[in-house]
């Protein structure tokens, strides 16, 4: 899926109109031929023009400046009238961002099963420790962002022959 704010490209098929099925090969694209709307916008013609791909197939690259919505229309319509025009709504995700530098909202408080503890146990302190024994098991600390606070904890399933991580300090 394409991301807000970032260039992609779009292969897309095209097909003849006298029966609405065979792919449209070895068409001669313009500049007027292909245009973008965001987010409900007037149409606009795109910066590029479609380039062939094979059998039909060709493809449109959205510059990062076009990529500049949260829904996008795109219009395809080949010049003359022996091809079927084809019609694109396109949803952009929210650009990625590292998971270091992900809201710590998103997974401070998530149960300690969850993906979110998973990305917590990445990017927060974490220890093994002799004082976190219980009954002879050992445990892994998970703390909060702050280094201190202890967020969780979870016995840590040793096999045999492998030494585990003891401490995780991403500071």
């Amino acid at each position: 899926m394409p991301f807000y704010g970032m260039q992609f490209t779009i292969p897309f098929f095209i097909v003849q109109s006298s029966d609405h099925i065979t792919g449209a090969a070895g068409i001669t694209w313009t500049t007027s031929d292909s245009r973008i709307s965001k987010d409900g916008a007037a149409f606009a013609l795109t910066t590029n023009t479609v380039t062939a791909l094979q059998s039909g197939w060709y493809a449109l690259t959205v510059t990062s400046v076009e990529a500049q919505a949260n829904f996008q229309g795109i219009s395809i319509v080949p010049s003359g009238t022996r091809y079927d025009p084809q019609n694109l709504l396109i949803r952009l995700d929210p650009a990625p961002q590292s998971f270091y530098a992900w809201p710590q909202s998103l997974y401070q408080d998530a149960p300690e099963r969850s993906l979110a503890a998973a990305i917590g146990m990445l990017t927060n302190k974490t220890e093994v420790t002799s004082a976190l024994a219980a009954a002879g098991s050992m445990h892994v600390a998970v703390y909060k962002a702050d280094d201190s606070t202890l967020w969780f904890k979870m016995t840590l399933v040793q096999s045999a022959g492998f030494l585990p991580i003891t401490a995780l300090d991403p500071s």
